[in-house]
């Protein structure tokens, strides 16, 4: 799949992984899985918008 928006790429990874694996024993199990999966998209990953965002504080 060809993604253009960083974060519907993400969620269309999540969803894919999580079919792949289909039953998870546990909630810690789910959220090691897309932790792993986040971990490898912004280590890995192109440098995209997901790669390269750096939360900047809002100045009030």
């Amino acid at each position: 799949m060809h993604w253009t928006n960083p974060i519907e790429r993400l969620n269309g990874e999540i969803k894919h992984r999580t079919e792949v694996v289909g039953i998870f024993p546990n909630e810690d199990t789910i959220v090691r899985l897309i932790g792993a999966i986040l971990l490898e998209q912004t280590t890995t990953g192109p440098s995209s918008a997901l790669a390269t965002w750096r939360w900047k504080p809002s100045r009030h």
